[in-house]
């Protein structure tokens, strides 16, 4: 429940957007999760959520940010096995503080660069083949039994006692 505080930050967020709430209740009960959220987590998880806050409702067109959210998918699967893998080489190999940081920048910019690459040649191919699979849901099934009749009828139910 530490993050709660997060979550709720971005319920209130959604609700705006969604217009379940005006602009004065979006406001208010955001400023007191922002104080609450500085007063569990500290100064830094706050201005996080201030600057989700408003990169959400403030529209600013940043092609770094569009790029990244073209790539989120592809960064998300992909930065612990490469971004996570470069910083526990310099935590095994590195002594220095300074190069370690060094070295966490770089693995970040490594991780943006193969979810690139990832995001390219694997997620962007898949998503053009499956919007050529047609599927139609209704002639497929007719007259064939559900996949659950098909489970339910090769279980056996024995009463053991």
């Amino acid at each position: 429940f530490k993050y709660s505080v997060l979550f709720i930050i971005g319920i209130l967020a959604f609700y705006h957007h969604a217009k379940i709430s005006s602009l004065e209740e979006f406001v208010l009960s955001a400023a007191a999760m922002l104080l609450i959220c500085y007063l569990q987590l500290g100064m830094l998880p706050m201005l996080a959520a201030l600057g989700t806050l408003l990169m959400i409702h403030v529209p600013i067109k940043l092609r770094f940010l569009e790029f990244l959210g073209m790539i989120s998918y592809s960064l998300y699967l992909t930065h612990v096995p490469v971004g996570g893998r470069v910083i526990n080489l310099s935590i095994n190999f590195v002594e220095q503080e300074l190069i370690r940081s060094f070295i966490a920048v770089g693995a970040v910019g490594f991780s943006v660069g193969f979810a690139y690459l990832f995001f390219r040649f694997i997620e962007a191919p898949s998503i053009q083949l499956s919007k050529s699979i047609k599927y139609d849901h209704a002639t497929e099934m007719k007259g064939r039994p559900s996949p659950w009749a098909l489970i339910a009828s090769r279980v056996r139910v024995t009463n053991k006692r």
